[in-house]
């Protein structure tokens, strides 16, 4: 079984410890083809993307342009995992950049810090 063929060539971002400040996939205009998060925390974590770059980006302020929640199973196993979707053929185009963070909350103006290593994150994009 391969990728999709979307998938193929893709970039690879990566965090091990994603949180309430953004962190930049891309700055400049791009393209998101999929993701996926592992929540290692005992409590729910929201994932966000923000069509900006990361210089233009406040937590709490920005508005995201997508949230995914990130589940857990309420322990601290890893067990939470969200596949993100592959975004069809053409992916998700983001104008003005790709920039990501996690929050405790799900609201768009929810600055909560999850504890280190809490969330690892991987983004695919063009």
């Amino acid at each position: 079984m391969g990728y999709p063929d979307i998938m193929k060539g893709a970039e690879v971002f990566r965090s091990i410890d994603l949180d309430e400040s953004e962190e930049e996939v891309k700055g400049k205009e791009g393209i998101v083809l999929g993701f996926d998060a592992t929540n290692m925390s005992a409590s729910p974590l929201y994932l966000k993307f923000y069509d900006a770059a990361s210089a233009n980006v406040t937590v709490g302020t920005t508005t995201p342009k997508m949230t995914y929640p990130v589940p857990t199973l309420g322990d601290t196993n890893g067990a939470g995992r969200t596949q993100g979707p592959e975004f069809g053929p053409n992916g998700i185009s983001f104008w003005n950049g790709i920039t990501v963070a996690v929050t405790t909350g799900l609201a768009d103006n929810d600055t909560g810090a999850p504890s280190a290593n809490d969330c690892v994150v991987h983004v695919y994009y063009r």
